[in-house]
Parts: C-alpha cells; sequence; structure tokens
C-alpha cells in the first residue's frame, strides 16, 4: 500500500483519461468484482491497493487489500473517489465517484457513479448497479432486469447535480427531457438538441452534450 498526501483533487482536475469503451450486461450481475486501484479520501490523502471490492452503486462501505492480504475497510463517506484499473492494462484508468443521486423516489441518497467524461463546464456519469474493469482494461457496467444505466450530469459553474432518469421504461418522455432542458437552459443550442428526434436517451447523445454544451452565462 502506497500513502501520499496532496491537496484534494477534483475531478475536473484529473490528468487521467478513462476508456469509452463501456459493456453493457442486463441481468447478469457481477458483484464486488476485484481490481487494482487508488482509494482518494476527502482529507487529501491517497491509498493505493493491489486489490480494491469494486463497490454496487449503493455500497456504504469499500474493502481494500494491501500486498500483505490485509484488509482494510472504509466508510464510503470518507471518500472522494476511486481510481480503478487491471493491472494487466495499467495505462487504462477508470473513475468511480461518490455523488449525490436526487429524485422524487429517492431524496439526499449517495451513490457510485461511473465517471464517462468531462468539459469546461459539465461532468458525465453513468449509474449502473454494479461494475468491473474487464480483461482488456475497460470498465464494464451491469444492470439488474427493469433497471437501466442512468447519466448523471455535474454542472461545475452551478455545483449541482441532475439524475437524467426516465419515467418509464420506454424511453424518455416529454416531462423527462423538459427536467434535462431546465437543467441546461443557458445553451438555447442545447435545449433545442434535446427537443429533436436526434437526441434518443443514450449514452453517446450526453457525451455529445458535454462536449458542445456552452452557457451563456
Amino acid at each position: 500500500m502506497k500513502k501520499t498526501t496532496l491537496s484534494l483533487l477534483t475531478l475536473c482536475l484529473l490528468a487521467i483519461a478513462p476508456s469509452q469503451a463501456q459493456t453493457f450486461m442486463n441481468g447478469i450481475l457481477v458483484s464486488h468484482a476485484k481490481t487494482a486501484g487508488t482509494i482518494y479520501l476527502n482529507d487529501g490523502s491517497e491509498l493505493t491497493f493491489p486489490i480494491i471490492e469494486i463497490p454496487a452503486n449503493s455500497d456504504k462501505t469499500i474493502k481494500a487489500k494491501d500486498e500483505n492480504k490485509n484488509v482494510q475497510k472504509f466508510d464510503a463517506a470518507e471518500i472522494h473517489h476511486l481510481e480503478l484499473w487491471n493491472e494487466d492494462m495499467p495505462d487504462k484508468h477508470h473513475i468511480l465517484a461518490y455523488v449525490p443521486y436526487d429524485m422524487p423516489t429517492m431524496r439526499n441518497r449517495m451513490v457510485w457513479a461511473a465517471f464517462v467524461t468531462q468539459s469546461e463546464y459539465l461532468t458525465l456519469f453513468i449509474l449502473a448497479t454494479t461494475y468491473a474493469v474487464d480483461k482488456q482494461g475497460r470498465i464494464a457496467y451491469f444492470y439488474q432486469q427493469g433497471f437501466v444505466p442512468i447519466p448523471i450530469l455535474y454542472d461545475r459553474h452551478k455545483e449541482a447535480y441532475l439524475v437524467a432518469y426516465q419515467t418509464t421504461s420506454f424511453g424518455y418522455n416529454k416531462k423527462d427531457i423538459k427536467r434535462i432542458q431546465d437543467f441546461l437552459q443557458a445553451d438555447p443550442v442545447m435545449v433545442d438538441f434535446l427537443g429533436t428526434k436526434e437526441f434518443k436517451g443514450r449514452e453517446e447523445d450526453f457525451v455529445y452534450i458535454v462536449d458542445n454544451y456552452t452557457p451563456t452565462y
């Protein structure tokens, strides 16, 4: 285990670029897959382990093993984010962050979500049921029947999160889209895009939003 102390990293300053290649699997859950990684604590500490149990989205305890197989446990509330990689593919790093998940049926909850991409203004996460890093070094999302990966947007200017959930299993309806438009109202062009048939609610659509969002404030 390696420990250093540094100023608290924020996702917008991370100099690593997680792979954009994801694997979606429905109905087959992988629980607590293990991989190498670094735990970034809220106090600025950085702890690297050969084995970290990748948390499910609602896990409140993170387990890790050092080189001597000693187990350490961390309260999720102590952690800013996890940086994960397959030791055979050390150039592909991925981030899980502990972020707010606030929607009408679940208020003031925190969840583990996978970092996808970011721009000057927005950061995109994907919420799945569980996660893994596969043999090719890609991050994999697993979700149970009836659950679809949920995009979470973070506006760094407003310091606000939006859980871009779907009200039904048939895709985004008008109310769902209006909620996203309200969050992105500082960019009229993006508001218009959300109202077109080009927006299908796919991960690549949200990546496009992040890459092209240009607020007028």
